[in-house]
Order: structure tokens, then C-alpha cells, then sequence
């Protein structure tokens, strides 16, 4: 039997203010944390453990980015627990958290989005993979610019520097954008 532990240090947890209805923590998908995370962002006034806050919302957006949501969840949870029990603060490096959390077989596996138009010389969505992609086969339009009609463009919508898919992107590049915003707000 584990001993009784004493929050040290309370924390606002993302789960309280998702939207919708009440859930526990272990129940929050990817959209309700961020949005929980945000409304706690926005409450705090001092502008160092605001900008913390975002640092780590930005490592959290990273990390979801590459593995399975529900290893980023458990170790934003860990962050959490060790900040309420004293042993970290915000500011810290929480790189010691993560080990346990992000192993090879959390990675996400989703294959590359391409435009629903295909045309007979590129490769069709499900022949593509991460590792097979090459460099003339991706969408510069929209991967820099994020400018391009999908019906009209025959490459695969996959990001120049991640290798990530539009989909995996998509909402990635969304909350940061909005994180980016509340900072700019100061």
C-alpha cells in the first residue's frame, strides 16, 4: 500500500475546462486537453509561468504530433502529479519524466494523406510510406505555404521538414498557431 502523498503545489488540470461533459482525466482526447489547456493559459496574468505553460503546450502539441495521444496524456499527467507533489516546477526540464512514456511502440503509424486527386504518375495513398516518399513527390505549395487546391495538385500532401502527413499535421499546426496567438497577446 502506497503512502497518503501531499499536493505541495496545486495545479489547474486541462480536464476541468475541456468542453462538453465532465470526464476524468484519462478520458480526454486530443481536442478537449488542448482546449482545457488553453482556458488555463489564458487565466494566468504573470507572464513567466504563462510562458512555461506554453513551452510545455508547445512540447505537448510536439510530441502528439509523432506518438500515440494517450503517451502524450500520461506523461503531461506525470508533469502534473510531480509539479502538485513538489519534486519539479515550472521552468524545469522535465526530459527525466519522459523516458517511460515515449518508446517505439507509441510512435503513430498513420501512412501520408494525399489529395484525393491522383494522377497516374504519382503513387497512390496506400503505396506511400514515410521512409518511401521522395523529395519531387511532395506538394511545395502546400507544405510551405499551405497554398495549394487539393482537387488540382497530383502530389502527396506530406510536410517538407517532419515527413508528417496533412492529417497528422493539421491539427498540430492549428493549436500552435492558437498558442502562438495567446502569446502574442501579451
Amino acid at each position: 500500500m502506497k503512502a497518503p502523498q501531499k499536493i505541495i503545489n496545486p495545479q489547474q488540470w486541462p480536464h476541468i475546462f475541456a468542453p462538453g461533459e465532465p470526464k476524468l482525466y484519462g478520458d480526454l482526447s486530443l481536442a478537449e486537453c488542448c482546449a482545457g489547456y488553453l482556458v488555463i493559459i489564458e487565466q494566468l496574468a504573470d507572464k513567466p509561468p504563462r510562458a512555461a505553460l506554453i513551452k510545455h503546450f508547445h512540447e505537448l502539441m510536439i510530441l502528439a504530433s509523432t506518438y500515440q495521444w494517450s503517451a502524450v496524456r500520461s506523461y503531461h499527467y506525470k508533469v502534473l502529479r510531480s509539479i502538485e507533489l513538489g519534486l519539479v516546477q515550472w521552468g524545469d526540464s522535465f526530459e527525466p519524466l519522459k523516458q517511460s512514456f515515449f518508446l517505439p511502440t507509441c510512435l503513430l503509424t498513420e501512412a501520408p494523406h494525399k489529395a484525393a486527386k491522383s494522377s497516374s504518375k504519382s503513387p497512390t495513398t496506400s503505396s506511400l510510406s514515410l521512409s518511401t516518399v521522395s523529395r519531387h513527390q511532395i506538394c511545395d505549395s502546400w507544405s510551405w505555404d499551405d497554398d495549394c487546391a487539393p482537387s488540382d495538385c497530383p502530389k502527396s500532401y506530406i510536410c517538407v521538414v517532419c515527413k508528417r502527413s496533412a492529417v497528422q499535421n493539421k491539427s498540430f499546426l492549428f493549436l500552435l498557431a492558437a498558442a502562438i496567438q495567446l502569446l502574442r497577446t501579451d
